[in-house]
């Protein structure tokens, strides 16, 4: 396998593409031949999970008027559902809840984005 590979010392033109890969050869075994049973790792990957409360417009007199203290009201009312969402879709709807003194939310419906 070793012969048909071809290195040589040429280098790239100016305009053309080239690209790092990162390859992960935890799947090989010490022959190069991939194991017969790879499992993906799952804790390696990370999504941006935000829950949004509401979404509201203001113009710019109402945000110059903002000082610490100041309430924005909401549209929503206590105990509607919070949007879950993952890299800016949302995927959830949810509660917000206190356990153990700080906030969390509840899952009460996934969203089906077929």
């Amino acid at each position: 396998m070793e012969d048909d590979l071809n290195f040589s010392d040429e280098k790239l033109p100016d305009n053309s593409l080239s690209t790092d890969v990162d390859l992960n050869l935890s799947g090989l075994d010490t022959a190069g031949n991939a194991k017969s049973s790879i499992q993906p790792n799952d804790d390696i990957i990370f999504l941006e999970m935000s829950i949004e409360v509401d979404c509201k417009k203001i113009n710019l007199t109402e945000l110059k008027q903002l000082h610490p203290g100041s309430v924005i009201s909401l549209n929503k009312k206590v105990g509607e559902p919070v949007n879950i969402k993952l890299n800016g879709t949302t995927k959830a709807y949810g509660q917000i809840v206190e356990e153990n003194g700080t906030y969390g939310v509840r899952i009460t419906k996934l969203v089906n984005n077929a």
